[in-house]
């Protein structure tokens, strides 16, 4: 039986902040041939990503949340060799994720009620007394035992 002569390819390198030099971690890696998607990796905790792929002339595409897309083309991949790329990725700061938050008005997780009185309140009120306010409060209830 006769030896194999495997010429693999691969491609590594990579990826970090342009503005702050710094290694980007779990960054989304996309390989097109011809306009085809044929595989992805991610970077590891340490920026750097590794994949065999086979030889040709690739487009990759970089996708990492807060950052716009960045397409390198042209990425030539030579039969048995490894090929370095290295990508910095530029911060979006022309767009901003902004979510509506609003505290709810029943608190699932709490069985208990509770009302807040600002000073401001205690002032407008015509008793001047605490345990007479607090009684005055809707749906309070004072039991002696």
């Amino acid at each position: 039986m006769g030896a194999i002569n495997a010429q693999s390819s691969s491609i590594y390198g990579k990826i970090t902040d342009e503005e702050r030099s710094e290694e980007m971690l779990y960054v989304n890696i996309y390989f097109y041939k011809n306009g085809i998607y044929t595989t992805e990796c991610k970077t590891d905790s340490n920026g750097n990503f590794f994949i065999p792929i086979d030889p040709g002339k690739y487009e990759v595409k970089v996708n990492y949340l807060g950052y716009p897309d960045r397409i390198i083309t042209n990425t030539i991949i030579n039969r048995g060799q490894r090929t370095k790329l290295d990508i910095q990725l530029i911060s979006d700061c022309s767009h901003s994720i902004t979510t509506d938050y609003k505290i709810p008005l029943i608190k699932t997780d709490n069985s208990s009620t509770s009302i807040t009185i600002i000073s401001e309140e205690i002032h407008k009120e015509p008793q001047k007394d605490i345990p007479q306010l607090i009684q005055s409060m809707p749906g309070v209830s004072i039991n002696n035992f």
